[in-house]
């Protein structure tokens, strides 16, 4: 009777155990696929920002005064661009 409970009990320790283990994997998982999507939207906005700046400071740009919606619009072409294929059409090329 002592070894059957003691088996019963072992049993259970295993079966908690395991699901123990596989929620600590699932939650490490997670967490390093949550770290990785920051990771890689804060390198996303930070080239993006380079490549902003890069397009305000080039000569077509520098010092033109009324310039803001144009430049918003070619950032925006970039952007949907990147999104679609990940690379930039021809069409934003000649802009």
């Amino acid at each position: 009777m002592k070894k059957n409970a003691l088996d019963d009990v072992a049993r259970a320790y295993g079966v908690v155990s395991a699901a123990a283990k596989q929620a600590a994997l699932d939650r490490a998982i997670a967490d390093s696929h949550s770290t990785a999507q920051k990771d890689w939207a804060d390198k996303q906005g930070e080239l993006t920002g380079d490549l902003e700046k890069a397009i305000r400071d080039s000569d077509k740009f520098r010092n033109k005064k009324g310039s803001e919606r144009e430049i918003a619009a070619i950032m925006q072409m970039i952007k949907n661009d990147l999104k679609s294929g990940g690379g930039l059409s021809s069409e934003t090329q000649k802009k």
